[in-house]
């Protein structure tokens, strides 16, 4: 017959048990008291990030308004309106030398509301002019699914925000023109101008896109008789410099990042200017970066779906994808350039 335990190793047997309990519950407390730690940790984690993502957009949206309360940005680029544009020199047949057609212009910066008040013949000659060299090119690509429309590009012209370089035939040196200043812009010099005496124009703004403020290129169109002039060429330049200039009295973190415009591809000459002689690339943006990953997913889900293996199915997916690179293709590229 078993002896019955004595009182003492009862007492030592309820002790370690309650002893065993007790860590038990500190160690339960202690995982709880833990979750708590990292669920907080993270909530502050979170909240600090949404705080750095508004101060970034605060500080992009800032830089904007600041590039938009200028009165002149073409005045941070250059001091001097006046430049000499040659064309490309031509054989002469009666004197065998290298003849180039010279042209005097000047440049001037306003807002496009401005212009319109004050000198609405120039402003209309503005829209003549985007008109005579864009119409047949928009309704040949159906551009934006719609084609040429008069109303819709005054309304994109004479836009609140839109701002123009205005580049006008100048017929003598010693014109005097008025002084580049940054505190004025430019429209009240333009109060008076005849339409004909317009060579060509840039019409940009200051927008954020993905997040960045940039500088977009609208418009860029010169007169047939004034191409081939680097008008165009040098508009570009002066808008970069005048960026780069506005970039070195901000800090770091609220500066315009890019320059950006929209190109038809069908307009081969305009895609060849801005990628080889300004030094332009795909953007991020730009709509064949979506196109592709669509393409991707709906070829491997077609794939995934069919029976087929191997070549059959190499055949299918190379087929399939002409297809819809062919539905797919977008009229138009959106290029950039770092600043």
């Amino acid at each position: 017959m078993p002896l019955a335990p004595s009182a003492g190793s009862c007492v030592a047997t309820e002790g370690a048990a309650m002893k065993a309990d007790s860590r038990s519950k500190a160690a339960k407390g202690g995982s709880k008291a833990g979750g708590k730690s990292a669920k907080k940790h993270e909530k502050a984690r979170r909240r600090q990030k949404r705080e750095e993502q508004r101060a970034a957009a605060a500080a992009v949206e800032q830089c904007v308004r600041t590039a938009n309360g200028l009165a002149s940005f073409f005045a941070l680029a250059t001091p001097n309106r006046r430049f000499k544009g040659s064309a490309p020199a031509q054989k002469d047949a009666s004197t065998e030398k290298q003849q180039g057609q010279r042209q005097d212009f000047a440049i001037y910066d306003c807002r496009a509301t401005s212009l319109l008040d004050l000198n609405k013949p120039l402003s209309d000659e503005i829209f003549n002019l985007t008109r005579a060299n864009m119409k047949n090119l928009y309704d040949q690509v159906h551009f934006m699914e719609q084609g040429w429309d008069d109303d819709s590009k005054r309304r994109e012209l004479n836009h609140e925000d839109a701002r123009l370089l205005v580049v006008l035939v100048e017929e003598a040196d010693n014109t005097a023109l008025p002084p580049v200043s940054r505190e004025t812009e430019d429209s009240a010099a333009l109060q008076d101008v005849p339409g004909e005496r317009l060579a060509g124009f840039l019409h940009y703004r200051f927008e954020v896109e993905e997040g960045q403020a940039v500088v977009y290129i609208y418009e860029l169109q010169v007169k047939p008789a004034f191409q081939r002039m680097a008008v165009g060429r040098r508009l570009m330049l002066l808008v970069e410099l005048a960026a780069r200039a506005f970039n070195r009295t901000l800090s770091p973190d609220r500066k315009l990042e890019k320059l950006m415009c929209t190109v038809i591809k069908e307009n081969e000459g305009a895609v060849r200017f801005y990628k080889r002689v300004c030094g332009f690339v795909t953007d991020e943006s730009d709509p064949s970066n979506f196109v592709n990953e669509r393409l991707n997913e709906q070829l491997l889900h077609k794939l995934q779906a069919s029976a087929k293996g191997g070549n059959a199915a190499a055949k299918m997916l190379e087929h399939a994808q002409e297809e819809e690179e062919e539905d797919e293709e977008c009229e138009y590229e959106i290029l950039k350039k770092n600043i």
